[in-house]
């Protein structure tokens, strides 16, 4: 996690970096992933580049892992 915090690949990575692994707690035991179209656009600018440095897009990262709602926050 911490090496790819480091990445500047795109505007979306860290946000997307932070939701997956500190999400915020909406109610005891439940937490909000990220979003699909945030996944989505981290893993299309950035994957090639870890790609060149031997890292594959980490499976815990898969956009099939997320949701389908992006709140503003999410967007911006």
């Amino acid at each position: 996690f911490h090496p790819m915090v480091n990445l500047d690949c795109s505007r979306d990575f860290r946000p997307f970096l932070c939701a997956l692994y500190a999400p915020i707690c909406m109610e005891y035991g439940r937490v909000t992933l990220p979003c699909r179209r945030l996944c989505q656009r981290a893993y299309s600018e950035c994957s090639k580049l870890m790609e060149m440095f031997g890292v594959p897009w980490p499976e815990d990262m898969e956009c099939s892992r997320t949701h389908g709602l992006c709140t503003e926050s999410m967007e911006s």
